[in-house]
């Protein structure tokens, strides 16, 4: 481990026995015993409590990190793993499963211990973490899609009753498209759900090159909800989709869009498209035509049913390609 500086902050006893110490690094590195660089912090401040120092034990209370550059892999098999460095390719190896959410995540759901209980783990005074200029190179090794976060920002408070909320916005590049997303978390007063809301900006899917949606050449921004379980499972969800004007790739040319959008809703057992529309334009003076969708499907335990209704305003059919 190497530390290129330190600078130590204490308000003593007099507003407290439970008053942490400050810590304030720079350049913090972490070498394996290959040479590799395995960690690079160019800036981070931890607050650790006094109690447990005494008793020669490491408790953090806040951990904030400025400058963390990771790279996120998806196996082939699907798995994830997460490797902390630069963002140069991290090559053909298996990702590194660092177990963040099985106990960790657990452990951070829990009320936070008061500085005089040291029966706890690392975990159990936390109630701060903050990551900010957080660099990403995502790896999708099943699809061969690689994506970029120059930017993100994400905040985590844990509260004292238990339970957490935290929030997050990252800037994503893919070829030449960018785009912003945000996301906020806060679970349940009984820490029973986690509720997650989700936005992402508008971009053309035909331009990122991703399999299987070469054949859309217009905006596309999402929004949505998840909810979880304390495991991390999903429960429910809802997401809209929504498209401007554009033009959608078929086999005999290009068909002209004026607008799309669906909202889905969705459980482990059953999927509802709540309502989809798919706006055409019309021709010499027409006026646009209208397609909506509303159907549902359901997974049974030996078969799979599904009903849907199409409707149709009107169309001219010498209008499509």
């Amino acid at each position: 481990i190497r530390i290129g500086g330190i600078a130590l902050a204490w308000e003593g006893f007099n507003r407290g026995l439970d008053r942490p110490i400050d810590l304030r690094l720079r350049e913090v590195s972490v070498v394996d015993e290959s040479g590799r660089r395995r960690l690079e912090i160019p800036r981070a401040a931890v607050t650790l409590s006094v109690a447990a120092l005494l008793i020669g034990r490491i408790i953090p209370r806040a951990i904030e990190l400025d400058g963390v550059r990771l790279t996120v892999t998806r196996g082939r098999d699907a798995t994830i793993g997460v490797d902390v460095g630069d963002l140069a390719d991290s090559g053909a190896g298996p990702p590194r499963d660092t177990g963040l959410l099985g106990a960790d995540w657990a452990e951070l759901m829990q009320p936070v211990s008061a500085d005089w209980l040291l029966h706890g783990n690392i975990l159990s005074q936390l109630r701060l973490i903050r990551m900010s200029d957080l660099g990403m190179r995502i790896e999708d090794r099943k699809l061969g899609v690689t994506w970029t976060v120059p930017r993100a920002d994400f905040d985590l408070v844990r509260r004292g009753g238990g339970g957490i909320d935290a929030a997050g916005s990252a800037s994503i590049q893919r070829k030449d498209q960018h785009t912003t997303a945000t996301l906020t978390a806060t679970s349940s007063a009984d820490r029973s759900t986690l509720h997650i809301r989700f936005m992402l900006g508008d971009v053309v899917p035909a331009a990122l090159d991703v399999p299987g949606l070469d054949a859309l050449h217009l905006p596309v921004s999402a929004e949505g909800t998840l909810e979880l379980s304390p495991a991390l499972s999903p429960l429910t969800g809802t997401m809209t989709l929504s498209a401007g004007a554009g033009a959608v790739h078929i086999r005999t040319g290009d068909m002209p869009v004026r607008s799309a959008s669906v909202t889905v809703d969705g459980t482990p057992d059953a999927l509802t498209i709540r309502h989809a529309t798919l706006v055409l334009p019309g021709s010499d003076g027409q006026p646009d035509a209208t397609l909506s969708l509303t159907g549902t499907a359901r997974r049974g335990p030996q078969r799979l049913t599904a009903d849907a209704t199409l409707l149709l305003d009107h169309v001219a059919f010498v209008d499509l390609p």
